[in-house]
C-alpha cells in the first residue's frame, strides 16, 4: 500500500528485501508496479535484487518501462539495473518503451548502454516497433542515437523481410514515411526479395506515396525479383495497372515510367 515508513521497519527488524509474494513477485517488482517511488528506494537501499524477475519474468525495470514511468526507470538504472537485459519472450525494456511511445524512458536506456538496433520480442529492431506503431517522437529520437535507417530485417511471422521505409508503407504511417525520407532513408531501397518502397506502394494502392517516393528519386522502373511469385518481374507501373490502381498508374507516368 505503500507505506514506506512500514516498509523501513521492517526491513531494520530484519525481513527479507527479496522475500516472493503472490505470483512470486518480491517486494521491488510490486512497488514499482504500483509507482511507490519512496518504497523502492528504500528496498533498494536495503539491497533489494535490481535484476530480480517476478512470475511471467519480468524485471523491474522492464515492468517501469512498459508503464512508461520514467522516474522509475533512472532510479533502477541508477542501481545497476540491465539495460537490456531481455525477457524469455526476446522483449526488452526499450521494445517495449518503444511500442509504448516513451521516448524519456528509452532515452534513458540508451543512455545506459542499451542497444539502438537491438531487437524486441518479435525480432524487429526498435526503429521497426516504433514505425509500425506510430511513435514519431521515437523514430526521431532512435534516427538522432544512429539507428540503422536503411536496414533490411525480417518481419514479425518469419515469412519475409522489410525496411524502415516498407514498415512505414505497410502501416500507412505517411507522415513517418516523409520523415524518413527526410532523415536520409533510401527512396529505392529493396528488402530481401526486391520489393521496393515504390514497387509497394504500387501494390497497395497508395498514389500520394507513389508520387511522393517518385519525386524523392525513387527508381521507378524495377523489376520485382524473386523465384516462384507470378509478379516475379514486374514493375511498379505494371503492379498497379493490374490491381486496377489508377491514381498510382498516373502518378508512376508522370514520375517517368
Amino acid at each position: 500500500h505503500g507505506y514506506e515508513g512500514a516498509v523501513r521497519l521492517l526491513l531494520d527488524g530484519g525481513a527479507d528485501v527479496d522475500a516472493r509474494g503472490s505470483g512470486q513477485a518480491t517486494p521491488l517488482v510490486m512497488a514499482v508496479i504500483a509507482g511507490y517511488e519512496r518504497v523502492v528506494q528504500r528496498l533498494l537501499g536495503h539491497g533489494a535484487a535490481v535484476n530480480v524477475r517476478a512470475e511471467g519474468s519480468m524485471t523491474p525495470l522492464y515492468v517501469a518501462a512498459m508503464l512508461g514511468n520514467d522516474r522509475m526507470v533512472e532510479l533502477l538504472l541508477h542501481h545497476g539495473a540491465e539495460a537490456d537485459a531481455r525477457m524469455p519472450d526476446g522483449a526488452t525494456a526499450s521494445s517495449a518503451a518503444a511500442e509504448g511511445g516513451c521516448d524519456r524512458v528509452l532515452r534513458l536506456l540508451l543512455d545506459h548502454g542499451a542497444d539502438v538496433d537491438g531487437v524486441g520480442a518479435d525480432g524487429m529492431t526498435l526503429l521497426s516497433i516504433a514505425i509500425r506503431e506510430g511513435r514519431q517522437r521515437v523514430v526521431d529520437l532512435l534516427l538522432d542515437r544512429g539507428a540503422d535507417i536503411n536496414r533490411v530485417e525480417r518481419v514479425a511471422d518469419g515469412t519475409g523481410s522489410t525496411t524502415p521505409l516498407l514498415q512505414a508503407i505497410r502501416n500507412r504511417r505517411d507522415d513517418i514515411l516523409g520523415l524518413l525520407l527526410d532523415r536520409g532513408a533510401d527512396p529505392g531501397r529493396a528488402n530481401a526479395t526486391g520489393v521496393t518502397p515504390l514497387w509497394a506502394a504500387a501494390c497497395g494502392g497508395n498514389a500520394a506515396i507513389a508520387r511522393l517516393l517518385s519525386y524523392r528519386g525513387a527508381p521507378v522502373n524495377v523489376q520485382l525479383r524473386g523465384r516462384g511469385s507470378p509478379l516475379a518481374g514486374s514493375t511498379p507501373l505494371f503492379v498497379a495497372a493490374h490491381r486496377g490502381h489508377g491514381g498510382v498508374v498516373c502518378a508512376l507516368l508522370n514520375g517517368g515510367a
